[in-house]
């Protein structure tokens, strides 16, 4: 049986440097809090928040490798509380040490990437045998400034899924029968767009705001992968 800490460690959240107006970012080994002072609007595939909802935060957390739980929205849920957050939030689970997060910025598009990329657990749809998810897992959250209709915002998880793949198909990751890797077993995705700025009718990859998008997600896996790259604020 794996174990999961009754206490996360979310209390001492260091500010870390973004420079997306609207968008602050805080965190340590532990945890990664994403805030944007306004409501956006957020698609996600994670273990809180997922759909589509008008939320301020997303939140990662690390989770012990061992780590298996019944309810893991409600540790998630108590680390938010322990975080301050109040309201619906996109919840992430990792065992990857946070400080490996890459973040990655292009203010000319209005495209925001922050990506955990740990990849012991490489799987492809189809290829990897059916098995019980294991530690090991590529987490995304982007945001947009724009107004997105909710297919746009589709397209858009649709890019980062398929940079993301591709990211693992340049760093030479396969599975252990020698396929390529499309990514892992547990890979979970948010974007949001925040519902002001131009108007974006679709996101594909081959859109001004998707290939910027698809851009920015390949070069955070593999920064991720290789370290990482988040800067506290400078002390003043």
């Amino acid at each position: 049986m794996g174990r999961h800490r009754s206490t996360l460690l979310v209390e001492s959240l260091t500010p870390l440097q973004v420079g997306t107006a609207g968008v602050c970012l805080s965190g340590n080994s532990d945890a990664l809090l994403l805030q944007t002072r306004q409501p956006c609007r957020w698609l996600a595939s994670t273990v809180t928040g997922g759909g589509m909802s008008d939320m301020t935060a997303a939140l990662s957390v690390r989770a012990p490798r061992d780590f298996t739980c019944a309810d893991p929205a409600a540790v998630l849920r108590q680390a938010a509380r322990q975080a301050g957050i109040r309201g619906r939030f996109a919840g992430f689970l990792t065992a990857l040490d946070l400080r490996r997060a890459a973040l990655l910025e292009d203010a000319a598009a209005g495209v925001l990437v922050l990506a955990t990329a740990g990849a012991g657990n490489a799987a492809t749809p189809g290829r990897s045998p059916v098995a019980i998810a294991e530690p090991g897992t590529i987490n995304i959250i982007a945001v947009l400034r724009g107004r997105l209709p909710d297919a746009a915002l589709v397209n858009a998880a649709m890019v980062v899924t398929e940079a993301k793949s591709l990211a693992l198909f340049e760093a030479g990751i396969r599975l252990p029968a020698g396929d390529p890797a499309t990514g892992t077993s547990t890979d979970a995705v948010a974007v949001a767009c925040t519902m002001d700025g131009p108007e974006y009718p679709y996101a594909g990859p081959v859109t001004t705001l998707g290939s910027a998008l698809g851009r920015l997600v390949t070069e955070a896996v593999r920064v991720s992968l290789a370290g990482g790259n988040l800067r506290p604020l400078p002390v003043t």
